[in-house]
């Protein structure tokens, strides 16, 4: 995303949601948080603490519910003057509706449980991440010592992490990509 910005005329980062969504890496959650808590526009986004709010308070009884149906009332509700003090709050209260209540969002059509973080790829990606941020330069078999996360997944996390341009990799030892 960075180099995109960087390669454009302007080398700003856009204020749109939609030049926002057209740039790799941002769908129209991102881009809808960005221009919400960034920049304090009063887009229309939703994220699952948002959606556990409406479909407690609206669809108290009813099970697959659409975003389709609670995106008019996300809208109609926005506080236009302060979008980003609204979607906050709603969801620090999503959040805490979830600690005390079954959580509302499970009803939504679009509820999907998210794989378990530890063991999980996503765990050795953070964690090598981490390591060469500290550490500057690794190599292969110190990044195997280190990482407590699931050592299966390492191969294949340090190839995507490279596929993606954040790594470069030289004589088995790893560093993170200068982005400057």
């Amino acid at each position: 995303t960075a180099r995109a910005v960087e390669a454009t005329s302007a080398q700003k980062f856009p204020t749109s949601l939609e030049t926002l969504q057209n740039l790799p890496g941002i769908g129209p959650y991102t881009a809808g948080a960005i221009c919400a808590f960034a920049y304090n526009q009063p887009v229309l986004m939703i994220e699952t603490n948002i959606r556990t709010v409406f479909i407690h308070h609206f669809f108290p009884e009813q099970s697959s519910v659409a975003d389709s149906e609670l995106l008019p009332l996300i809208k109609s509700e926005l506080w236009q003057s302060n979008p980003r003090e609204w979607y906050a709050a709603l969801m620090d209260y999503g959040s805490v509706l979830k600690k005390l209540l079954p959580n509302p969002s499970r009803r939504s059509k679009h509820h999907a449980t998210q794989s378990k973080f530890i063991g999980s790829p996503r765990q050795v990606r953070g964690e090598v991440i981490r390591l060469l941020t500290k550490h500057h330069r690794l190599t292969d078999s110190a990044l195997r010592e280190k990482i407590s996360g699931n050592k299966q997944y390492l191969s294949q996390t340090l190839i995507q992490l490279q596929k993606e341009g954040l790594l470069s990799c030289s004589d088995k030892t790893y560093t993170i990509n200068d982005t400057q």
